[in-house]
C-alpha cells in the first residue's frame, strides 16, 4: 500500500491565494513531488486555520523587531485597467485630476484599514479625492480584476497580485505608484526548522524575488 504524502498547508488572503499562489501550485508540486500542498484562502488573520497553517502569508503593517514573521513583499499599489479601456479613455502613463473625474473607479467593498482605497491612495499620491459616489464596489479581488479585464473601469492593483496579468498584457499599470515599506505580505512559519517546510519557504522566497 502506497504511503500517503505529507501535506504542507499554505494560508493566505483569498485574493493572493487565487491570483498568485494558485497559478504556481503546479510548479510547486513539481519541485516537491514527495509532498502534497493544501492552499487555504483565508482573509481573517485571527482565523484558526490561519494560525494552524504550516506557512501563513498575512497582509498588513510589519514591525521590524517582530521576529515571528518576515516581510517578503513590500506593498506597491497603482491603478490598473485593460489596454482597451486605457485607449478608449485616452489615459496616459499617470492618472491626474481630470482623469479621475471622468473614468469609472472600481473598488473592493470592504472597510479594512490595512488596505489602501481610492481615497487613501489619492491622499498619498497628492491628488484630490475622487468622486466616490460613482465608484462601483466588488466583494472580492479576483471578481474585481475580472471586471477590469472586461474594460469596465480602473481599479487599484497590488504589484505581486497583478504581476502575472501585467506580464501577459491583460492589464496595464498606470501611475502614480504608491509604496508603503511598512506594509506588505508577511510570511510566518509554524515549524521553521522542519526539513519538510524549510525548502518550501526557500522556494516561495525565490518566487517573491523573481
Amino acid at each position: 500500500m502506497r504511503k500517503a504524502s505529507p501535506v504542507v498547508s499554505i494560508a493566505a488572503g483569498a485574493g493572493f491565494t487565487h491570483m498568485w499562489l494558485r497559478p504556481r501550485l503546479e510548479r510547486l508540486e513539481q519541485a516537491f513531488p514527495d509532498r502534497s500542498f493544501r492552499l487555504l484562502p483565508i482573509d481573517r488573520d485571527e482565523a484558526p486555520e490561519m494560525q494552524k497553517a504550516d506557512i501563513a502569508l498575512r497582509f498588513g503593517p510589519h514591525q521590524q523587531d517582530d521576529l515571528t514573521d518576515t516581510l517578503v513583499v513590500p506593498e506597491k499599489v497603482f491603478p490598473v485597467c485593460s489596454p482597451e479601456y486605457a485607449r478608449q479613455h485616452n489615459l496616459g502613463a499617470e492618472l491626474d485630476t481630470d482623469a479621475l473625474q471622468r473614468i469609472t473607479l472600481l473598488h473592493l467593498d470592504m472597510r479594512d484599514p490595512r488596505w489602501l482605497n481610492w481615497a487613501s491612495w489619492c491622499r498619498l499620491s497628492q491628488l484630490p479625492p475622487p468622486p466616490l459616489e460613482r465608484a462601483f464596489p466588488y466583494h472580492n479581488f479576483p471578481l474585481l480584476l475580472n471586471a477590469v479585464t472586461h474594460h469596465q473601469g480602473v481599479a487599484l492593483g497590488w504589484s505581486h497580485v497583478t504581476r502575472d496579468m501585467l506580464a501577459s498584457g491583460q492589464l496595464v499599470a498606470l501611475g502614480p505608484h504608491v509604496t508603503r515599506k511598512s506594509h506588505g505580505y508577511r510570511l510566518s512559519v509554524r515549524n521553521p526548522d522542519s526539513a519538510m517546510i524549510a525548502p518550501v519557504v526557500d522556494w516561495l522566497a525565490r518566487e517573491f524575488a523573481g
